[in-house]
């Protein structure tokens, strides 16, 4: 890039994370119908799956070991996604497609 491309343009920390900021908005804007009440209930229902999960792992750890270790590795993975639920949702997240009118 010359000297005089880079003149141009705005260059600092902050744009960035502006950035950032602005891409957050948009797929916050971009739910795809569904309602806060729905995505709080995927994610509860999603945590309390991980509780169980985390409640049952030391049981598993005595039976064997790599039982436990799935047990807090699936946990672990529904906490991230109720997190994603709630700060991401998308249809690629929810692993559904529209359906298109008339079919």
């Amino acid at each position: 890039m010359s000297a005089e491309q880079v003149a141009g343009r705005d260059i600092s920390a902050v744009a960035p994370t502006g950035n950032i900021a602005a891409r957050l908005r948009r797929m916050h804007g971009q739910r795809d119908g569904r309602s806060r009440a729905q995505l709080n209930s995927a994610a509860l229902f999603m945590i309390g799956a991980a509780a169980i999960h985390f409640a049952v792992t030391p049981e598993h750890l005595l039976e064997y070991p790599l039982y436990g270790v799935l047990f807090i590795c699936l946990g672990l993975a529904q906490v991230a996604l109720a997190v994603a639920i709630l700060v991401v949702p998308s249809r690629r997240l929810f692993g559904s497609r529209r359906r298109e009118r008339g079919r």
